[in-house]
């Protein structure tokens, strides 16, 4: 799950970088500065409280776990490893996906 708040004045997403699992447990006021380099705001400091905060899912858990496992199957087993660890990663990453978005939604919903 990524964290993020909107550029007060470009609206592109700001990472947060905290491990929260929901919003009491972001600072109740906190700053950040817009890095993106055509904004006004480029490189200003931002305030923002703790209810700007949004959360959404990082999304990579599936593709990631099957190239994962499947290099480590191709290694191990050959071909036929490559294909097992593949679909077996694929199981593991989507597992991923649905908790990453599960605590998202539970973030954003608090």
């Amino acid at each position: 799950m990524q964290l993020f708040v909107k550029c007060k004045t470009c609206q592109r997403p700001l990472g947060i970088a905290n491990e929260a699992a929901v919003r009491a447990q972001l600072p109740e006021y906190f700053t950040l500065k817009c890095t993106y380099a055509d904004c006004p705001m480029h490189d200003r400091i931002q305030y923002f409280e703790s209810h700007d905060a949004q959360a959404a899912s990082g999304g990579a858990g599936t593709v990631g776990g099957a190239l994962m496992v499947g290099v480590l199957g191709a290694l191990l087993g050959g071909p036929l490893g490559l294909l097992l660890g593949g679909a077996v990663g694929g199981g593991v990453g989507r597992a991923i996906d649905t908790d990453d978005v599960r605590a998202a939604a539970r973030f954003n919903a608090s």
